[in-house]
């Protein structure tokens, strides 16, 4: 996977497409989706257009719940339609 300077890491680190950040992490697609609109993982976007996720960002809480710890015991939320 490539790597890329990540501002909230501040250092580069692996960044994986939102298909393989959702298989990582056990969500879905469209969820990952909302956390880059709403900026809860640090993301690139490449000059085709494509978004890589900082997978150290993934682990990372942010967001609504971020106190609680990440994954999905709570952390982030913003779960649309479900898992």
């Amino acid at each position: 996977m490539p790597e890329y300077f990540c501002h909230r890491c501040r250092q580069k680190t692996e960044h994986v497409s939102i298909r393989e950040a959702a298989r990582r992490i056990g969500r879905n697609r469209k969820t990952l989706s909302i956390w880059v609109k709403n900026e809860w993982v640090a993301y690139q976007e490449l000059p085709s257009g494509r978004v890589m996720l900082c997978s150290r960002c993934l682990l990372i809480p942010r967001g609504p719940g971020a106190e609680s710890g990440g994954g999905r015991e709570g952390g982030l939320t913003g779960e649309a339609g479900g898992d």
